[in-house]
C-alpha cells in the first residue's frame, strides 16, 4: 500500500491510501514521455481511482486557488505536472496514519467500488455537457472515509460526499445550481440508488475487479512513488540544464560568427556597394543600370543579414517604461497598413480589454511585433486576415487569471517548447501582459514548431525572408524576462508575446507619449 500525503494550508497533514497497481501505473505514467496518450491513460486511472482523485483535486486547489472542472481537466494538469505534483511530507507519522489491516483494506475497497459505481450512475444519468464534472462529483462520494478515524460513525447519501468535495470542487448550492445543474442533487440520488442495491454494486464485474486490486496490495506502507518522483524530477532537471546548457553554447556560436563575419564581410560588401554606386552614377544604358542596381540592393541585403545577427548575438541593452500597449500596437499596425492594403489582406487589432500599461522599451518591442506582424502578413499571402489583440494579464478571463493552474509549472497544449525556447524561458511568469498575433494563413506545421525560432530557419521555400524576423522577436522579448508562445489553434496560427505585467496598485512612471516606430531601428 503507497500513502498520497496531502498538507492543506492550514497546516493538517493526511494521507490518502493508493493500491499497489495504482501506484505503478502512476509511477510508469511519470516515467513516460510526453505525449497525447499519457493524458488519456491519466483520465482513465482517475476514472477508476477515487484516492487519487481526491488527492489530485486538494492539490490542484492548493496549487491553483480555484476548483478543478472536471476529470478531463485534471487529467490535462497533472500530466503537465507530472512528477512536480508530489508533495512529500516530512512528518515520520504520515506513514502509519491507519494500521493496513484486513479489514481496513476491505472497508476501503468496497469504498472505492461504491464510489466508481455512483459515479458512473451520475455520468450518465447527468445532461452530456455535464458528463466528466458528474462524474468528478461522483467519485468524490464517500471521502470521508479516506480521513482517519475519528470514532464516530461515517454517514451516508449526501453526508458522505464530504467536505473535502466541497472545498476542492465548490459543490455547495450556491456553486452548482446556480449554473442550472443540480449536480450535487444527481450525486446524492446516485449514492442512495447504489447503497440500496449495495450487494449488487459489489458483485458486478468492475466493482471486483477493483476489490481484488485494493485486497492485492501490501500490507506495508510503502514510500516508492516518493523516490519515483524525486527521481522523474531529476531527470526532468537535467533535461532542463541540458537544453539551457545547448542554448547558451548556441548563441555563443552565433557570436564569433558574427564578430566575425561582421569584420569579414562588410568591408567586402561595403567596397562592392560603394563601386556599384559609383559606376551607376555614370552609366546610361538601361540594362546595365538595372544591373548594377541589383548588385547595390542585393549588398545592402547581405549587411541587413549581418546587422540582424549581430542584433541576435549582442543586443542593446533595453530601456524599458511603461507603455501604452495600444498606441504600441497600432502604431506598428499603421507602419504595416499599406503592406497589407496591396496584398488585399485585413490588419487589425481586436479585442475588448481597455488600454493598459506594459513595462517594456517600446522601440525594440515595437521591432518584435512588426517582425510577428510581417511573418502573418507572408503566411497569409493575399486576402485573409491578421488580428493583434494586446490582452492584460488583470483584466476579466484573461490567461494571468488561470496562472494559478500552472504554480508549479506548464499547463496545457497551447505552449511549445522548442527551438531557442528552452526551459529557461518557458516557465510562465504568475502574471503576464500578453499581444497575440492571428491569422488565417496555412499555420505551423508539427515539424517546423520545434525550431520556429532557430536563426535562419524557414518553412518556406529559399530566397523569402531574411530567416532572422522570429528569432530576433524571441531574443527581444526574452531580454524583458518575457517568452513567446506557439498555440495550436483550429486553423491558422498563433504566436503571443508575454510580458512580465506591472502591479496595478500604486502610481508608476508616465505613460511614454513619445513612441518610437518600429522603422527607428533600421
Amino acid at each position: 500500500m503507497h500513502v498520497l500525503p496531502l498538507r492543506m494550508e492550514c497546516g493538517e497533514t493526511h494521507g490518502l491510501p493508493l493500491h499497489d497497481g495504482a501506484a505503478a501505473e502512476l509511477a510508469d505514467l511519470w516515467l513516460t514521455e510526453p505525449d497525447d496518450g499519457v493524458r488519456g491513460r491519466l483520465q482513465s486511472l482517475l476514472c477508476r481511482e477515487p484516492t487519487l482523485v481526491v488527492w489530485a483535486a486538494c492539490r490542484f486547489r492548493l496549487a491553483s486557488g480555484r476548483p478543478v472542472a472536471g476529470l478531463s481537466d485534471l487529467a490535462h494538469w497533472l500530466d503537465a505536472m507530472r512528477s512536480r505534483v508530489w508533495e512529500s511530507s516530512p512528518d515520520p507519522e504520515l506513514a502509519g496514519w491507519i494500521p493496513a489491516d484486513d479489514r481496513t483494506i476491505g472497508a476501503w475497497s468496497e469504498q472505492a467500488a461504491l464510489s466508481v459505481a455512483v459515479a458512473d450512475l451520475a455520468s450518465a444519468r447527468a445532461a452530456e455537457a455535464m458528463r466528466d464534472r458528474a462524474r468528478l462529483v461522483g467519485l468524490f462520494f464517500g471521502s470521508d472515509a479516506w480521513r482517519p478515524p475519528s470514532g464516530s460513525e461515517r454517514g451516508h447519501g449526501a453526508e458522505r460526499l464530504g467536505g473535502w468535495a466541497a472545498w476542492a470542487l465548490e459543490t455547495g448550492p450556491n456553486d452548482i445550481r446556480s449554473n442550472g445543474h443540480d449536480l450535487v442533487g444527481l450525486v446524492e440520488g446516485a449514492a442512495r440508488d447504489c447503497e440500496a442495491d449495495r450487494r449488487t454494486v459489489l458483485e458486478s464485474p468492475g466493482a471486483k475487479r477493483i476489490q481484488a486490486a485494493w485486497r492485492g496490495s501490501t500490507r506495508d506502507w510503502l514510500r516508492g512513488l516518493d523516490r519515483i518522483a524525486r527521481m522523474a524530477r531529476r531527470l526532468e532537471q537535467w533535461e532542463e540544464r541540458f537544453t539551457e546548457s545547448v542554448e547558451r553554447e548556441k548563441l555563443e556560436a552565433i557570436k564569433e560568427f558574427a564578430y566575425g563575419a561582421g569584420h569579414e564581410i562588410n568591408n567586402p560588401l561595403a567596397n562592392i556597394a560603394t563601386r556599384a554606386q559609383a559606376l551607376l552614377r555614370d552609366e546610361h544604358d538601361p540594362e546595365r543600370r538595372r544591373k548594377l542596381a541589383t548588385i547595390n540592393s542585393q549588398a545592402f541585403r547581405a549587411h541587413e543579414m549581418i546587422a540582424d545577427v549581430m542584433l541576435f548575438a549582442r543586443p542593446p541593452l533595453i530601456e524599458p517604461r511603461h507603455v501604452s500597449a495600444h498606441s504600441l500596437v497600432d502604431g506598428v499596425l499603421k507602419e504595416l497598413v499599406a503592406v497589407a492594403a496591396i496584398q488585399e489582406t485585413r490588419l487589425v487589432r481586436v479585442g475588448t480589454d481597455a488600454d493598459f500599461e506594459i513595462a517594456a522599451d517600446p522601440r525594440q518591442l515595437a521591432v518584435a511585433l512588426k517582425s510577428l506582424c510581417v511573418n502573418a502578413l507572408e503566411a497569409v499571402g493575399t486576402g485573409g486576415w491578421v488580428e493583434v489583440d494586446a490582452r492584460s494579464a488583470w483584466s476579466a478571463g484573461s490567461e494571468a487569471d488561470d496562472a494559478g493552474s500552472d504554480a508549479d509549472g506548464d499547463a496545457g497544449s497551447g505552449p511549445v517548447r522548442g527551438g531557442l525556447e528552452g526551459p529557461s524561458n518557458a516557465r510562465r511568469s504568475p502574471a503576464c501582459d500578453t499581444i497575440v498575433v492571428r491569422d488565417n494563413g496555412p499555420g505551423i506545421p508539427d515539424w517546423i514548431r520545434p525550431r520556429v525560432f532557430d536563426p535562419y530557419f524557414s518553412g518556406r521555400e529559399a530566397g523569402r525572408g531574411l530567416g532572422l524576423g522570429l528569432t530576433k522577436c524571441w531574443r527581444i522579448v526574452t531580454l524583458h524576462g518575457g517568452r513567446m508562445r506557439v498555440d495550436r489553434p483550429e486553423s491558422g496560427a498563433s504566436i503571443a508575446i508575454e510580458i512580465p505585467a506591472i502591479p496595478r496598485q500604486g502610481a508608476g512612471p508616465e505613460r511614454d507619449q513619445g513612441l518610437a516606430t518600429a522603422a527607428d531601428l533600421y
